[in-house]
């Protein structure tokens, strides 16, 4: 009972070491694959979303007053919700949805990992390495089902969500070896006192989205 129980974490936390080290780039690889199988505006729209999601999300992280492993657990689930929406709807806006909250996942998911992964470098003996390839290899056998039965990478995306939701209990087993790090730092509470910048900065990342998509695609005036 004990060997499963130590297999189930050394897998949740190299699944999170995979998803940390792949994560910023493997959802906009599936979505760009999406769109150049349907040449679907929509996807089109939903790539725009998650690339500028991606980019603006320095702005708009360590805003709470939230320690690095909480991040950490905010981003798995926000990036199973985009992942799964990319797997069970083909709307617009569930997709943009989807788009923005994977693309807040995929850009802060390593940073949050590297902080606390630095600080366990020496204290833990986790598997976090050995069982990086056997995740790249399911999630590569499950790509390889996904276009032979032309299932248009719903597996994939279903894979991807349950991958993400299988890191969560890793990542609240390292939080657990962390704890002391934190207990002595003084945490600076961001207040919205300039809410005007949010908005301008809303503002002008939709207006490159916006701009991305007219350039990319043929739409009527």
């Amino acid at each position: 009972m004990a060997r499963f129980r130590q297999a189930g974490i050394d897998f949740s936390i190299g699944t999170l070491n995979f998803l940390a080290n792949v994560g910023i780039m493997l959802p906009y690889i599936l979505i760009l694959l999406r769109y150049q199988q349907t040449q679907s505006t929509t996807f089109l729209i939903a790539l725009v979303a998650f690339y500028i999601s991606r980019a603006a999300s320095i702005f708009y992280t360590k805003r709470l007053n939230l320690n690095s492993t909480t991040y950490l657990l905010v981003t798995l689930i926000l990036g199973a919700l985009g992942s799964l929406l990319f797997a069970l709807s083909s709307s617009v806006g569930w997709l943009i949805i989807g788009s923005l909250l994977w693309g807040y996942s995929a850009a802060t998911i390593w940073p949050y990992f590297l902080t606390i992964k630095l600080h366990l470098t020496h204290t833990t003996s986790f598997k976090m390495k050995h069982l990086y390839w056997l995740v790249f290899a399911l999630l590569g056998i499950m790509l390889a089902i996904d276009l032979s039965l032309g299932l248009s990478y719903t597996l994939t995306f279903s894979v991807l969500a349950l991958l993400y939701l299988g890191a969560i209990p890793g990542g609240v087993l390292l939080g657990n070896f962390v704890n002391d790090f934190y207990q002595h730092r003084s945490h600076k509470i961001h207040r919205l006192h300039h809410i005007w910048r949010w908005l301008l900065s809303l503002i002008g990342f939709a207006g490159i989205a916006v701009l991305t998509t007219l350039r990319k695609a043929h739409l009527n005036r």
